[in-house]
């Protein structure tokens, strides 16, 4: 046996025990995630993320509309409230006219009230009424709040009424 023969199968053995202590000390593993990997879950996510953002856009959109449906209802009932408190002899029979347009003591200025805000239109209307089995007259009193609705632009509007009673005639 020759001793060069010895050395080569030696350092070749030597070279082989590296490379298994090489792969058994520091296995070879798969380090963070491929292209398709990140762009699957990215889909995931966007389609499960749908219709979370429609639920916060419903959200939005109810919370304008009620803010508008409860600014209507405090604009009529303010107004109503105040022509309750009115003696009924300022009554006259009107059509459906806006409320800053009323003369003498139903005007805002008599009744001590600001206008509505810009969106807001209040209108009113006073019917008199009367009954055959009742001397008393009535005022049927129809306040109309509209404002065009910021969700699609339509024309949206309360109507409130209230039925007073005048003098006997």
């Amino acid at each position: 046996m020759d001793a060069g023969a010895l050395t080569i199968d030696l350092s070749q053995a030597t070279e082989e025990l590296v490379r298994g202590f090489e792969k058994v000390r520091f296995p070879q593993t798969r380090k963070g995630l491929s292209l398709i990997e990140v762009v699957i879950a990215m889909a995931i996510i966007g389609v499960l993320a749908i219709p979370i953002y429609g639920l916060f856009s419903g959200s939005a959109k109810f919370t304008a509309s009620s803010r508008h449906v409860t600014t209507a209802l405090t604009l009529a009932n303010s107004y109503l409230t105040v022509l309750e408190s009115q003696d009924s002899t300022v009554f006259y029979e009107t059509g459906t006219v806006p409320d800053k347009s009323l003369p003498g003591p139903l005007s805002l200025e008599q009744l001590d009230l600001e206008e509505t805000q810009q969106e807001y239109q209040r209108t009113l209307k006073i019917l008199k009424k009367s009954f055959s089995d009742s001397p008393a007259q009535f005022w049927l009193l129809i306040v109309t709040v509209s404002w065009k609705s910021p969700i699609n632009g339509q024309e949206r509007s309360l109507v409130f009424q209230r039925v007073l009673e005048g003098p006997a005639t």
